[in-house]
């Protein structure tokens, strides 16, 4: 299962975003947690403990580039949070987003009436060529 960025707009995590970039889950801190619900406006859900935010949404102060791992021939940074990061950077106001829910489509039929068309039928009407 792929993670995305909770942030409106960011495009972290998503298959049309070929860039990597770290990505790190919702603190375990009750405190912590708090902070970060407060600090990302989103007006169509709130954040939970099982959402993500990218690299991309905090001071570079606050990301620890802990240790590299090598995998094959690639090497694998494996960054970590320090304990008081909290996002403030490229989140936008929620309110000038797409993400509001849309109105449901009206139903433009049911305005129209029925008509009757019913066309007499009789046998003579009905010839065989």
């Amino acid at each position: 299962m792929v993670s995305t960025c909770f942030v409106v707009g960011c495009s972290t995590g998503y298959k049309s975003n070929k860039e990597k970039t770290p990505i790190f889950r919702a603190p375990k801190n009750d405190t912590n947690f708090v902070l970060w619900q407060k600090s990302i406006p989103r007006i169509d859900r709130k954040f939970s403990r099982k959402d993500f935010v990218c690299a991309k949404h905090f001071k570079e102060e606050y990301v620890i580039k802990t240790r590299t791992i090598l995998n094959t021939a690639h090497p694998l940074k494996v960054w970590k949070l320090a304990a008081d990061a909290i996002p403030t950077l490229n989140l936008r106001d929620s309110d000038n987003q797409a993400t509001k829910k849309r109105n449901a489509r009206s139903k433009h039929n049911s305005k129209l009436e029925p008509v009757d068309l019913e066309f007499p039928v009789s046998p003579h009407s009905l010839q065989l060529l």
